[in-house]
C-alpha cells in the first residue's frame, strides 16, 4: 500500500524534524 508508505514517511519526517528542533545533543544525531 502505497498511501501507508506515505503516511510512515510523513510521521518520520514530523518526528525527525521535532528531533531537530528540539535538543538532542545526548543522543546526538541518528541517522534515518
Amino acid at each position: 500500500p502505497h498511501e501507508t508508505r506515505a503516511e510512515v514517511t510523513r510521521a518520520l519526517r514530523l518526528l525527525r524534524t521535532k528531533r531537530e528542533t528540539l535538543p538532542a545533543k545526548k543522543h546526538g544525531n541518528i541517522p534515518l
